[in-house]
């Protein structure tokens, strides 16, 4: 009777850290990036439906906007949310990572309950003890040079708090975020030079173009013209814009401000 009680000591003692690990991150890379151990997947089996959604934003610092892609040089704060249901332990993981899954720019400042670590060559952020759905976020400062394409990796797993790995929710999130070199400045030619700037709506430059392109701070093309020497922009919300003029081989990207 008494080896029996041991032996079962000795087994539920050698489970609970196995049970338990999560609870302060999985550890490694489980982002299903390329180049990662694969997914939350690996030990959250089963394919439950606990009303949690994920959802991820990359904010520009300087704007406080959401943005689609980004700005070389620039800083960007990455919020996830694991949202719906009415679990109270969830965890995460997420990086930004090449084709080659290695990440570029830099992580830091992460918020309560989460931690910066690296695996390979691919900074993970993820949870060190399970969050409720409210928004876990880091600072990413994008690379100043050598910038490319990348995509976010994000994993996360709706708990049902029944002590096992069995029954949570998995989610998986993958986004593209482009390079938009439309807010990279070059030397401004004399051909290039604004006149009249701040504008009022109407955008002037000294001299013709072949082309002109007009960006927003998303990166997103608002207005164009060929053969110009100026844009009307009086329709346009008012503030800062990225235009870029072309001339031969001559091309210039400079920040507008429409007030």
């Amino acid at each position: 009777m008494k080896k029996t009680l041991i032996a079962g000591i000795i087994v539920v003692s050698a489970a609970a850290p196995i049970l338990l690990s999560n609870s302060s991150g999985p550890g490694g890379n489980r982002t299903g990036s390329p180049g990662s151990a694969g997914t939350c997947q690996g030990c959250h089996g089963g394919s439950a439906d606990l009303g949690a959604s994920l959802t991820v934003k990359m904010i520009d610092k300087s704007t406080s906007t959401v943005v689609t892609n980004y700005e070389p040089g620039k800083s960007y704060t990455i919020e996830l949310i694991s949202s719906g249901g009415t679990s109270t332990k969830r965890g995460f993981q997420f990086t930004l990572v090449d084709a080659a899954g290695k990440t570029q720019g830099t992580f830091s400042n992460p918020s309560a309950n989460c931690s910066i670590s690296n695996s390979g060559n691919a900074s993970i952020v993820g949870h060190t003890s399970p969050g409720t759905g409210s928004a876990w976020s880091c600072d990413w400062a994008a690379p100043a040079s050598g910038a490319t394409d990348l995509t976010l990796h994000a994993t996360s797993i709706c708990s049902n708090s029944n002590g096992t790995n069995s029954g949570d929710q998995y989610s998986k999130l993958t986004q593209v975020y482009s390079v938009n070199t439309a807010g990279v400045e070059a030397p401004i030619a004399p051909e290039f030079r604004l006149i009249n700037h701040p504008s009022e709506g109407l955008i002037r430059w000294t001299q013709e173009v072949d082309f002109a392109l007009l960006y927003n701070l998303q990166g997103q093309l608002v207005m164009q013209a060929s053969n110009a020497k100026e844009l009307l922009a009086s329709d346009l919300p008012k503030g800062l814009y990225t235009l870029m003029l072309t001339s031969g081989e001559k091309t210039s990207r400079q920040r507008v401000m429409l007030r």
